[in-house]
Order: structure tokens, then C-alpha cells, then sequence
């Protein structure tokens, strides 16, 4: 449950009473909340303890959250927990396996971590969206790969990470520590189940390095030989040939302020302003002259947009009423007024064209049909009265006569013999089928059964045809003319062999 961001540093908020093992945290700029676990726990590595406070391996790093979780470096600013026991359990397993050693979990209570140290940064890989944001999935390989493992790594083992200088001591409890029983009487599952890639961090870096090597691909031995000229490249301080986008703008920002910088102290303060101060020092400026042009008596040339917007209305204002008191009251009408002096006409012309008898010209567009109805049905009826029912038909009267001629010439047809002209497409068919059934008939009486064979039972000829075609040749000691494929490639293979073997016996082994 995050909205916007991964990495929290802000108040800390504990949820009534819905969530009691979950930490509400509540970010001050956009005020959205994320729910992580109130405890984290943690597989101590062999120089750490749990009575001396925790730091990462290297806190002034700037690894990738990627970075971390697929081991591309040996040293992160992060420090890697698990919101789930039995997870870390299951990891002290497979650390078990690894190399024989006294291990402890600890428990981090986050609640007290975030009092202690309150910039302290926590990303929440359990969960999908921010998993996605910091590890996105190959879309060209979705299943397999570096970032799949790292994916499946993450979500396994319920990964949270934890960015701070370091995490006190009395925010530590010991949860297991050796010796200890046997782990086969807590563990619910097989490691198997949950172990998904190869990037478990707090194992010696020799073993996790074999672990990983043991499931590559060649593809993937390619690509670590790669980052491992990439370290190379770094430890030989070149940053720039191998660096990745985010690093390589991050250095570009660091030429780009310390330039910022010089050019301020030269006293250049446009040339790297930021898009905020430009218009800020646009603002004075025009403030400025807007002030010299008032002072001179310039009142439009800066006036803003209500200014200009006021003093508009202030002339229309006068004029409208210089127009009124010189007896002019349409130029400056308002659009309500000309349409109240429009309607006045229009009623005024209408009662002098009805009062002449012409009801036509004013009528509105529902009395006009009206009126245009009232004349088809008069015409209409004069037509019927004299014997012209086609004229004034509707278009279902106009089907319905048809269709009653064309039964009428139907009736006539067949009563004449004539079947075909007026069947239907049904009848035809019908028609059709009986003429090819007494064809096929015929046919066959005549010994002709091929002509009117269906497509599987031509199929079916050919086949018999081509079994006693290929027996015939067998019985006379042909078996290459009608040879399967299959059976031609092991004949093939036969000889291959029984060459093979004589050349070998005659000691010709090339």
C-alpha cells in the first residue's frame, strides 16, 4: 500500500488497531501513507554483532537498488532485512550449507529506528509496485535471466532495505542464536521453495559468487565477464566508460552546478539560472518598467489583462450612454436587449400578415408540416377515389402489392409446369441435390465410381492404390521406390554405419 514513492523519510504514525503488526508511515510533502512491518529481521553477517550498532558495508555508496540485490558490487549504502522470520530462517539454511559458522537473527524494530534515526530510507521490495520501480522485469526475457533472479530473489525473500548511517544497537533483539536446535523442527518448507536467484548479500562473497555461477547460462557468463571489466574500469578510476544513465546524469548535474557555481561567482547569475529564478528576474524586471511607464504617465502599456479588461468597460460605458441621450439605443444594445427588439418585430409583422390573410410566411416549422401532412392526406384520398391506389402508397403498402403479384405469377408458372423461375433458393438447392443424387446413382450402376467420389473417398483410393503399388515393389526386392522418410534415413544410416565400421577395420580412421 504505497502511493508515489519508495523511499520514506518522514513521521511515523502507528495504525489503530487494523494492521497491529504493520507500521503506518505518512510522507510530509504529498501526505500519502505506506504500511511496512514494525519489525525486520536480519541474518548477521560474521563481523557483525548484535550488541554494536549496524552500518552498511558502504554507506557513502551510490548503488542501484538493482545494483544491490543482484550483488554487481561488493559494498552498498544498503543494509538488507526481511519482513518475514521464516524467510530468514530458510536463508540460514542455505548459509548453513555454504560454510560452518555461529550464526544469529536478529530482530530491527523499525518503530524505535525511525525515532533514533530519523532520516533513515526504507524500500519495501515485498511489495509489487515499488519492486517494480526499482527492478523492472526484461520484457524480451521475463522468465529467466539477471533481472528475473533479482525479481524473484526479492519477492522470495521478502526483501526490505534499509538506508542509514547505522541502526543502534537497542534497536536489535536476538531472535536465534547458536548453538541452537536443530532448524529441520521450525522450518514449514523446503529452502527450495523460496531461494529463486543466486543474490543473497550476507554470504561470503566467494560462495555467492560460485552459487551463481553454477546456474549461468552462456549468455550470463558473458555478461558477469563483462561487469567484471566494469569493475575493473572503476578501480581504475575510470567512472565514465561503464557508467550506467543514472550515473551518468548524476555527473553531468555534478559539472553542471560546480559551472553554476563559478559563473555565479563571476557575477553571471542568468547564464545557469534555474526556469524558477529566470522568471522570478523577468518579474522584477517587468515590475521595474511598469513603474517608470505609471510615473510618466503611461497607464496602458502595462496595465495587466483586468486592468485593460476595466478600463474597456469604462468607455463602452461612456459611449453607450452618449449613444442613448443622442436617441441611438440599438449600437450599443445589450444581446438580451436586441433580442427582445427583434421578437417586438417579428410579433408586429405577424399579426399584419395574418390580418392579410397570408398564414404561410410567419408559420413555424411544426405548423408548416402540419400543414404539408394536411394536403398529402387530401391528395391522397382524391387518388384512392379515383381508382390510383399506387400513387399515395406507403412503402409497406408498396411491398405488400408486390408481393401479392408476385404470388399471383408464381401460382401461374407452376400451374404451366414451369418450377424453376419462381423457386426459391431452398427448393433449388433441394432441386439440385436430387439431380446430382440420381447422376451418382447412375454412375455407380455404370461401374464409374471415381466421378462422383467425395474427397475422402479419393483419398482413401489412393492410398490402396499406393499400399499395392509399394507391396508389389517389395515382393520384387525394390524397397527405395516407395520408402517412408523415416525408413530412407535409417537406411542411410545403415549404410553410414556398416562404412564406417569397415573403414575403421581397414584402419582408416578419418
Amino acid at each position: 500500500m504505497i502511493n508515489k514513492s519508495s523511499e520514506h523519510r518522514c513521521g511515523i504514525k502507528i495504525n489503530g488497531g487494523r494492521y497491529s503488526d504493520r507500521l503506518e508511515i505518512t510522507e510530509l510533502k504529498n501526505c500519502s501513507v505506506m504500511v511496512i512491518p514494525l519489525n525486520v529481521y536480519r541474518l548477521l553477517a560474521e563481523t557483525e554483532k548484535p550488541t554494536a550498532n549496524l552500518t552498511a558495508r558502504d554507506p557513502t555508496a551510490n548503488v542501484t537498488v538493482f545494483g544491490h540485490v543482484r550483488r554487481r558490487v561488493a559494498k552498498s549504502q544498503f543494509i538488507s532485512t526481511s519482513a518475514s522470520l521464516e524467510a530468514c530462517k530458510l536463508f540460514l539454511t542455505k548459509a548453513k550449507a555454504k560454510k560452518t559458522r555461529k550464526y544469529t537473527i536478529v530482530k530491527i524494530n523499525l518503530v524505535m529506528l525511525r525515532i533514533m534515526r530519523q532520516k533513515v530510507s526504507i524500500i519495501d521490495l515485498s511489495n509489487l509496485t515499488v519492486l517494480n520501480r526499482h527492478i523492472q522485469s526484461n520484457p524480451d526475457s521475463p522468465n529467466k535471466g539477471f533481472r528475473y533472479n533479482a525479481r524473484k530473489w526479492a519477492t522470495d525473500t521478502k526483501e526490505i532495505l534499509i538506508k542509514v548511517c547505522d541502526i543502534p544497537a537497542e534497536c536489535m533483539k536476538v531472535v536465534y542464536g547458536e548453538p541452537n536446535t536443530d532448524l529441520k523442527t521450525f522450518l514449514p518448507v523446503q529452502f527450495g521453495d523460496v531461494v529463486g536467484s543466486e543474490s543473497e548479500s550476507d554470504l561470503d562473497e566467494s560462495d555467492a559468487e560460485s552459487d551463481f555461477e553454477n546456474i549461468m547460462t552462456e549468455e550470463e557468463l558473458s555478461r558477469l565477464e563483462a561487469e567484471q571489466v566494469y569493475e575493473e574500469a572503476i578501480a581504475n578510476k575510470d567512472y565514465e566508460s561503464f557508467m550506467t544513465e543514472e550515473e551518468r546524469i548524476e555527473l553531468e548535474m555534478e559539472r553542471y552546478e560546480q559551472a553554476r557555481e563559478e559563473a555565479f561567482s563571476n557575477g553571471d547569475y542568468e547564464s545557469f539560472m534555474t526556469e524558477e529564478e529566470r522568471n522570478e528576474l523577468e518579474m522584477e524586471r517587468y515590475e521595474q518598467a511598469r513603474e517608470e511607464a505609471f510615473a510618466n504617465g503611461d497607464y496602458e502599456s502595462f496595465m495587466t489583462e483586468e486592468e485593460s479588461n476595466e478600463l474597456e468597460m469604462e468607455r463602452y460605458e461612456q459611449a453607450r450612454e452618449e449613444a442613448f441621450a443622442n436617441g441611438d439605443y440599438e449600437s450599443f444594445m445589450t444581446e438580451e436587449e436586441s433580442n427582445e427588439l427583434e421578437m417586438e418585430r417579428y410579433e408586429q409583422a405577424l399579426e399584419e400578415a395574418i390580418a392579410n390573410g397570408d398564414y404561410e410566411s410567419f408559420m413555424t416549422e411544426e405548423e408548416r408540416i402540419e400543414l404539408e401532412m394536411e394536403r398529402y392526406e387530401q391528395a391522397r384520398e382524391e387518388a384512392f377515389a379515383n381508382g390510383d391506389y399506387e400513387s399515395f402508397m406507403t412503402e409497406e403498402e408498396r411491398i405488400e402489392l408486390e408481393r401479392e403479384r408476385y404470388e399471383q405469377a408464381r401460382e401461374k408458372a407452376i400451374a404451366n409446369g414451369d418450377f424453376e423461375s419462381f423457386m426459391t433458393e431452398e427448393e433449388r438447392s433441394e432441386l439440385e441435390r436430387e439431380n446430382y443424387e440420381q447422376a451418382y446413382e447412375e454412375a455407380f450402376a455404370n461401374g464409374d465410381y471415381e466421378s462422383f467420389m467425395t474427397e475422402e473417398e479419393r483419398n482413401e483410393l489412393e492410398m490402396e492404390r499406393y499400399e499395392q503399388a509399394r507391396e508389389e515393389a517389395f515382393a520384387n526386392g525394390d524397397y527405395e521406390s516407395f520408402m517412408t522418410e523415416e525408413e530412407r534415413i535409417e537406411l542411410e544410416m545403415g549404410r553410414y554405419e556398416q562404412a564406417r565400421e569397415e573403414a575403421f577395420a581397414n584402419g582408416d580412421y578419418e
